[in-house]
């Protein structure tokens, strides 16, 4: 709240000839002068300057101005990350996604170039967004149980899971300490059965893969035939659960998490 109001105070107003001036540095000297004239002036001006600082630092399109940079900067950061991940990705696998972001850009493109409303393009490119981001990561998934990569994978996670029963088979163990690890070891149990059943799943994963580039050409055929396109549902049922905190990335696995766990914070969409 503090940051808030500390913009409030330091808002500038651009007068002709004179440039951007703080507010306060016009409001101030005239509440002076006016209390010269008579001392009622001063409460009736501090009444006043506390309730412009209170409008403007209470006011939402006010406070998302004041984080606007910080968000872009953030949001610069998360895309220079994902850009780190597109990166990794073989040939095929990396010409596979950016043909799906392609189609988005064109869809894009189809809205501006019908002027579709903001009410439904912006929720619809977000959905796409976010499509693109369950796409990425169920490429990456799939990469990290194939050929040889996935029987490195399955291995690490067999000597993880031994490690850890190690661990717990330690009685100085605390009671939190040995909660966590168990939980841990849970967690690496799950993958471990992914690894398992790996033909199944990869095939799990290949449908949602087909299925979300079919989602994605359908909002591209409706922009380009419709100057009023429909609304996209992010209604997606996928065959695996490739999405949940379980599930492993290779050596993208940290990176995908830790991006996954911000996309969430921002919004429910983009997990």
């Amino acid at each position: 709240m503090w940051k808030y109001i500390k913009a409030a105070f330091a808002v500038k107003q651009h007068i002709p000839l004179l440039g951007s001036i703080p507010i306060n540095a016009i409001i101030l000297p005239i509440i002076a002068c006016l209390t010269i004239i008579h001392p009622a002036f001063l409460l009736i001006g501090i009444g006043f300057e506390a309730a412009l600082i209170y409008s403007l630092s209470s006011s939402p399109r006010f406070r998302q101005l004041v984080d606007s940079p910080k968000i872009q900067e953030i949001q610069r950061q998360q895309e220079d990350r994902r850009t780190e991940l597109i990166n990794k990705l073989n040939e095929p696998n990396r010409q596979q996604f950016l043909k799906l972001e392609k189609r988005i850009a064109q869809t894009q493109a189809s809205y501006h170039e019908f002027d579709s409303p903001d009410y439904i393009s912006e929720p619809n490119l977000k959905s796409l967004n976010s499509l693109a981001w369950i796409y990425l990561k169920l490429i990456f998934a799939k990469a990290a149980l194939t050929g040889s990569e996935g029987d490195q994978n399955a291995i690490h996670l067999e000597q993880q899971i031994q490690n850890l029963k190690n661990e717990l088979n330690n009685k100085q163990v605390s009671n939190s300490v040995r909660k966590s690890k168990e939980a841990t070891l849970e967690i690496l149990d799950k993958r471990l059965k992914h690894f398992v059943k790996r033909n199944d799943t990869i095939e799990e994963i290949n449908a949602d893969i087909t299925r979300i580039e079919a989602q994605v050409e359908l909002a591209r055929d409706n922009a380009r035939l419709h100057a009023k396109p429909e609304a996209i549902s992010m209604d997606v049922d996928l065959a695996s659960d490739t999405l949940q905190s379980v599930w492993f990335y290779g050596e993208a696995d940290d990176t995908i998490h830790s991006l996954n766990e911000q996309y969430s914070e921002q919004s429910p969409l983009a997990q």
